[in-house]
């Protein structure tokens, strides 16, 4: 049976949970919706020949036939073992009882198939995540900001610190250098004070003699 221009393009077995695929239902060809890849259910209550679909495009009928051991719900109603039911466009179709539910829906254009699952987001509304990112990236922009407006007063301190540091750095050049003059100054008089040759010397007018003889050191104490 061909289509004419502007009649139904398109039959989706529509879920009405994220989670789950939409199923494309071809005119008048049978199709088989279970649990697999093909819905992406899980639930091991449901069959993986759970109904077949067979849509008519130009009456925008179905007719559903029960396949699985489980029951399905056509618009609230059971659909027990083999029976089949016709459901028009808009019907409930819940592969489980209460549950794994879809809708039947007849299209004029071709929309794009929900295979992947995503939420719900409306166009005005951003989410968390990606408000929480931008808010960061706001804080980073704010933080490089404010530190290159306070970029000038940094590189004065550190001059002041740089400078302040020179100075220390001279002073403790200096003392290092007064210390080695020390040490040079006492090593020499240590030389100087040794004794070259046998000497006689008098004190207290001669009335004490002392002998010193070659390389004697001078001592702060008398040792016995």
């Amino acid at each position: 049976m061909s289509l004419k221009t502007g009649e139904m393009k398109q039959c989706l077995l529509r879920s009405r949970n994220y989670k789950y695929r939409d199923v494309v239902l071809p005119n008048q060809v049978p199709v088989i919706v279970g649990r697999g890849p093909q819905t992406k259910i899980r639930d091991r209550k449901c069959s993986k020949n759970q109904v077949q679909i067979i849509a008519d495009y130009e009456k925008k009928k179905a007719v559903i036939q029960q396949l699985g051991p489980n029951p399905s719900e056509v618009d609230n109603k059971l659909l027990v073992f083999q029976a089949e039911a016709e459901v028009s466009d808009g019907a409930s179709i819940n592969l489980l009882e209460e549950d794994l539910k879809f809708t039947l829906e007849f299209l004029d254009s071709e929309p794009k198939i929900r295979n992947k699952h995503h939420s719900k987001i409306s166009p005005d509304v951003t989410p968390k995540k990606l408000k929480t990112t931008n808010s960061i990236r706001d804080e980073n922009s704010f933080s490089l900001s404010k530190s290159e407006d306070s970029s000038p007063s940094t590189s004065n301190a550190e001059t002041n610190c740089t400078d302040g540091t020179a100075e220390k750095m001279t002073d403790e050049v200096k003392e290092m250098q007064s210390e080695q003059e020390s040490v040079q100054k006492t090593i020499m008089n240590a030389f100087s004070s040794l004794s070259t040759e046998d000497r006689w010397e008098e004190y207290d007018h001669s009335k004490i003699l002392i002998f010193t003889p070659v390389g004697l050191r001078p001592q702060d104490k008398v040792i016995v």
